[in-house]
């Protein structure tokens, strides 16, 4: 089937179909799957909850839910994590300006302390999976953090994939050399001996922001956006297609001092 233009702004088609790039707030619906997406100006998204006939799989979370609490969907399995970085410790609250959000901390342990949220492995690269995150850090000093895509493990330090373990996240350490210890950062590793970390170019600092993280295996790449950006292209020292991911929030202290941030919502999908 060709794609097909019912009206300005909506398109329709196969899934099979390859979809055009089509500018922010343009719909595909897929008329073999029920599917509707929306177009944020470079990818595709699903509005809602797929339809019977689909294979995607789709999640929300969490308004101020601890973390314990299943939120649906893709993340019926989303729990605290407690491990070798110390017990997980949450917290829930609510902002005025920006509404209900989860606090995940590290407590006090000395260099190790760490917070994880995480579900069982479930995705790979060629599902093509995407996640939407708005957050918060609330302390800005001796602090590391990682949000996004990874093997199910605890990354710790700044070479935390040096001794394997896949990973396409955004975070910040405040011990790597200038100016990346004062910028947000992308962490990526491709299950080797590599820990890559680019710089965002953007400060990070206290205020509310949303990235953007996408597997996007037909052009053999991960993508991210912060805020309002432009999709930024990554294709070296990356999951490979198969490689085991889920979706992990967790932050270390490098001092004795509780270290937090703050999740106010987020998506995750997955093509299977």
């Amino acid at each position: 089937m060709t794609v097909t233009t019912l009206f300005n702004g909506y398109l329709t088609g196969l899934s099979t179909d390859t979809k055009p790039t089509s500018p922010s707030g343009y719909r595909f619906y897929e008329t073999d799957l029920g599917d509707e997406l929306i177009s944020d100006g470079t990818y595709w998204w699903l509005r809602g909850y797929p339809s019977l006939f689909s294979t995607r799989k789709i999640g929300w979370g969490n308004w101020g839910r601890t973390v314990t609490q299943a939120t649906g969907g893709l993340l019926n399995d989303w729990t605290a994590h407690t491990g070798t970085l110390g017990a997980s410790n949450n917290t829930s609250g609510f902002d005025s300006t920006n509404g209900k959000y989860t606090t995940l901390q590290t407590g006090t342990t000395t260099a190790g302390g760490g917070s994880k949220v995480n579900v069982a492995a479930l995705t790979i690269r060629k599902s093509n999976p995407r996640i939407r995150i708005r957050f918060q850090l609330v302390e800005l000093t001796n602090h590391r953090l990682w949000m996004g895509f990874m093997t199910n493990l605890e990354p710790t330090g700044d070479t935390a994939f040096n001794a394997g373990g896949y990973a396409f996240a955004l975070g910040i350490s405040t011990t790597l050399s200038s100016p990346l210890n004062a910028n947000f950062v992308i962490w990526h590793a491709p299950n080797t001996t590599v820990t890559s970390v680019d710089d965002t170019g953007t400060a990070f600092d206290g205020n509310v922001h949303t990235v953007y993280l996408v597997g996007d295996d037909a052009n053999s790449r991960f993508s991210w956006k912060l805020d309002s950006g432009s999709y930024n292209h990554v294709t070296t020292n990356i999951p490979t297609q198969s490689g085991s991911l889920t979706f992990v929030f967790m932050n270390e202290n490098t001092d004795s001092l509780n270290k937090s941030f703050r999740i106010y919502d987020f998506m995750v999908q997955s093509d299977k």
